[in-house]
């Protein structure tokens, strides 16, 4: 029984063969058969053999004449190939298609009389995932006495040298599927049903059909011939393809574990019955789920690098610096004054602790130059000379509270100096200038530097903005 085209799902069913109508407008189901002698490498659909006992059952093969006008080059993924012994076989792996029929590959090789059911449909496949490229659906009527159709997408004219090009053409109720003129030319109608419009431009968006609608206008489908591919700069075909080489690499080595046979980069081989699907399927599923546990880990830890980098040390924080350079950020601790506006976050965190600057758009950032820093005394009555800090810069801070200004002074102390009388003295005796014995204040002879300090060594200070 061959298929039948028209709008309601209709089945039949006798023993194992079975042929369904999909729910598709114009869709023409086609269910054929093969009994193998066991030799043949190669299954060509114009000399098929008819297995007997189905025969027997009541299976009637299509016309030769059908299954001749099957487009297996543009059409190979509509075809599906059961095995009666090792159920339904993978394209690619078991067989690969041809104009006129499938090549089994080096991993397959039928068996004697083992019978293949073939199934095919000629609806426009267009769930394919395919890169770099966009489906293309387009439904409308066609007005009466008219014969153009706007599609109102463009989609590639010219394309194919056959009856079909870019797009498949479906027209009136029942929607029945239009032939291209042949080699798309407008002189020749009686080769097909309709011409794409050719702008001159390689891209269409309008079908001229050989005879104008019917009263009442007609239904006009268009559907593109799997996907409407394309290949901007920097596709992502661009990139699989540069990276085809690692890809066969990695199937290489994961070849033992899914229980495929790796034999040539680009392909590959392996028998039906050798892979277990369900183990293939499981190793996939568990590592979707482990990229659906560490997805949003990733994207954790992006956010936190991206907030690093955007600087999340909060502003006003001083830190000590060995750069010959003030990093993006950052003010050198010169006493600057700054723009209270461009440095917002800044002001905020400090305000005029020391300095106004101008005392209205200005403030001034620590001068930590030549200074040593300490810790603000808070209460703690460690400094006892705090009352008396004066401001860094005018309108700064005093007292205890950040940014004020300590000058350097020693605590008050003593030193005691003994005095003897008589003619020897002992070795650190004072005397003064005549050699007589000291009585009343000494003054000793300066010694040491400009200033007591303890060892150190220069570094910048800088503010976070």
């Amino acid at each position: 029984m061959s298929g039948v085209v028209g709008k309601s799902a209709v089945s039949w069913e006798k023993g194992n063969v079975k042929e369904s109508e999909l729910l598709v407008r114009g869709v023409k189901v086609m269910v054929f058969a093969h009994q193998a002698t066991g030799t043949e490498l190669f299954l060509d659909f114009r000399s098929l053999t008819a297995p007997p006992d189905m025969v027997s059952i009541g299976f009637i093969q299509p016309p030769q004449t059908d299954i001749n006008g099957i487009d297996l080059v543009f059409m190979g993924e509509n075809l599906e190939v059961v095995s009666a012994i090792n159920n339904q076989l993978i394209p690619y792996i078991d067989y690969v298609v041809y104009e006129h029929g499938i090549k089994f590959t080096a991993a397959y090789t039928p068996a004697a009389n083992e019978i293949f059911l073939l199934t095919y449909n000629d609806h426009v496949t267009t769930a394919n995932m395919i890169v770099d490229a966009r489906p293309l659906v387009v439904s409308g009527t066609l007005l009466a006495g008219t014969t153009d159709f706007v599609v109102g997408q463009l989609f590639p004219v010219n394309n194919r040298g056959h009856q079909t090009g870019s797009v498949a053409v479906y027209r009136g109720d029942p929607q029945l599927k239009q032939t291209r003129n042949m080699g798309n030319d407008p002189l020749a109608p009686a080769s097909g049903d309709y011409t794409e419009v050719d702008p001159g431009t390689g891209y269409s968006s309008m079908i001229r059909f050989n005879t104008p609608a019917a009263v009442g206008g007609e239904l006009v489908t268009v559907l593109s011939v799997g996907s409407l591919v394309e290949r901007p700069n920097i596709s992502m075909m661009q990139v699989i393809e540069a990276i085809s080489g690692t890809v066969d690499q990695v199937a290489a080595d994961c070849s033992v574990g899914f229980g495929f046979e790796f034999t040539e980069p680009g392909r590959y081989n392996t028998r039906s019955t050798s892979i277990d699907l369900r183990n293939f399927s499981l190793i996939v599923s568990e590592t979707a789920a482990r990229l659906d546990v560490v997805e949003p880990q990733v994207t954790q830890n992006t956010t936190d690098i991206a907030a690093l980098q955007a600087g999340t040390i909060p502003s006003g924080m001083m830190m000590p610096s060995a750069r010959n350079t003030v990093p993006v950020g950052w003010l050198l601790c010169d006493g600057s004054a700054v723009d209270r506006a461009t440095y917002a976050d800044l002001y905020t965190a400090i305000g005029d602790s020391f300095g106004s600057g101008d005392g209205a758009t200005t403030f001034n950032v620590p001068d930590s130059r030549g200074l040593f820093m300490r810790g603000r005394d808070r209460g703690a009555g460690r400094d006892i000379d705090v009352a008396t800090r004066t401001a860094s810069a005018p309108g700064g801070n005093t007292g205890d509270a950040i940014g004020s200004l300590q000058g350097d002074e020693f605590k008050t102390h003593s030193h005691t100096v003994e005095s003897r009388s008589g003619t020897n003295y002992d070795a650190g005796s004072a005397r003064d200038a005549d050699g007589a014995p000291a009585s009343g204040p000494i003054t000793t002879t300066a010694a040491g530097g400009s200033e007591t300090r303890p060892k150190n060594f220069y570094a910048d200070f800088m503010i976070k903005t």
